[in-house]
Formats: C-alpha cells, structure tokens, sequence
C-alpha cells in the first residue's frame, strides 16, 4: 500500500472509532485556568443545540473549584461540573447527576440571569476521578433519561477545529475554571 493511501485509510478508520473508544476523553480540549487570565472560547453558532466539555483533569482531595463564564449575548445554557461516569452518563442521553453534593452548587442555568459574566466557586473533598466542565446550550433537558442526537464523527471534529479559529464576526462565550488545592481544611 502506498502512503496517500495509508494515511486515506488511517483518516477513515480515526473518524469512524466511537467517541468512547480508543482515545476516550483525551478527545476533549483542556479547561483554560482563570489563574493564568486564559480562556476557553466557544462558538455560539457551532454548540447550538449542543454541549461543549472541556476536561479539568485528576483530581483527588480537598480543594476549591469553581469557573467563571462571560455570556454577553444571553443565551440559555446551563453549567455543570461532571465527573467521567456521569459525563459518559450526559452524552448518551441516560440519567445523570452528580458524584458530590458540593459539585450540584456549581451547576447553573443560565436562563433568567441578568448578567453577563459569572463567577462560582466551592470548597469540595473529591475522590479521585477525572472532572470536566460541561457547558449544555440546548442538548438535554432533564436529570432524567433522554432521547439524545449526536453528532457524527466528522461534524465533531469540524466543529473542534472550526472552534479554533476565531473570527471577529462569529459570537462566542467564554469560560475558564479556578481549581487550587486545600492543604489544612
């Protein structure tokens, strides 16, 4: 086999792999640190009726999470910080909550809210796992078990890369996450 057509076959066989498998979570990008005054940039038009996750990583112990999001143009979305078995849980439409009560004071809706910018943060004794913030613009509903439309592979990826270039004319909120460990609690 020559090599257009080695790479051809390892492109279709990358775009066809479920989204739990090979790669797992390692697909989703990294959560920007509201410490360092970066941000994640999400593109309106491209999550509409959608979600976007960005992945926070490991964590294990007593810490302060929170995030913070800039929503200049009111859309409805809600907030949440999932660990991996309810984010799975998320996705696949099944019910899901969850793993902390502390983690539920993170989550927001933000319809009705009369401000542009918000900022949440939490004092939490986590067990180890992998933690993602969740933004939902319209892709679940409920808690509850839910009929849910995923999108393709290819739109996936679409979307990630679309989401990387960032135009002056295309609306976007942004979102980062504060997370610093507690040593004496």
């Amino acid at each position: 086999m020559n090599i257009p057509n080695s790479i051809i076959l390892f492109c279709v066989v990358l775009l066809i792999i479920p989204i739990d498998g090979f790669f797992g979570d390692f697909r989703y990008e990294t959560c920007e640190d509201y410490d360092a005054s970066n941000s994640n940039h999400v593109v309106i038009e491209m999550y509409e009726e959608y979600y976007f996750v960005c992945k926070i990583g490991y964590i294990e112990g007593k810490v302060s999470l929170g995030w913070k999001a800039h929503n200049p143009y009111g859309v409805n979305m809600t907030i949440s910080i999932l660990n991996t078995e309810n984010l799975n849980n998320f996705i696949s439409g099944n019910a899901y909550g969850f793993s902390n009560a502390d983690l539920a004071k993170l989550h927001v809706n933000w319809k009705g809210l009369n401000t542009e910018s918000l900022k949440i943060n939490t004092d939490v004794n986590l067990i180890g796992d992998i933690y993602y913030l969740v933004i939902n613009l319209g892709y679940r509903n409920t808690f509850g078990n839910e009929d849910v439309e995923q999108k393709s592979r290819l739109a996936a990826h679409s979307d990630w890369f679309s989401n990387k270039i960032l135009e002056a004319d295309k609306k976007y909120i942004t979102c980062s996450i504060d997370l610093d460990y507690i040593e004496d609690w």
